[in-house]
């Protein structure tokens, strides 16, 4: 389902999401963000399938 971003009153959809602490977590152990701007620009799909196979591999 598409969303126009130009539209006024969809102008603020996501620019007040913060990141779930799960997938903070989960970056903070793998690389260091201190000091850093970062951008989470993945969709939720995306980002379970990648938590699960690298958790996967560390068995």
């Amino acid at each position: 389902m598409p969303i126009n971003f130009h539209d006024e009153k969809n102008k603020g959809t996501y620019t007040t999401r913060t990141a779930d602490d799960t997938w903070m977590r989960f970056i903070e152990k793998r690389m260091d963000v201190r000091n850093k701007r970062v951008a989470d620009i993945g969709s939720s799909y995306c980002r379970k399938r990648l938590m699960d196979r690298l958790d996967s591999q560390k068995k």
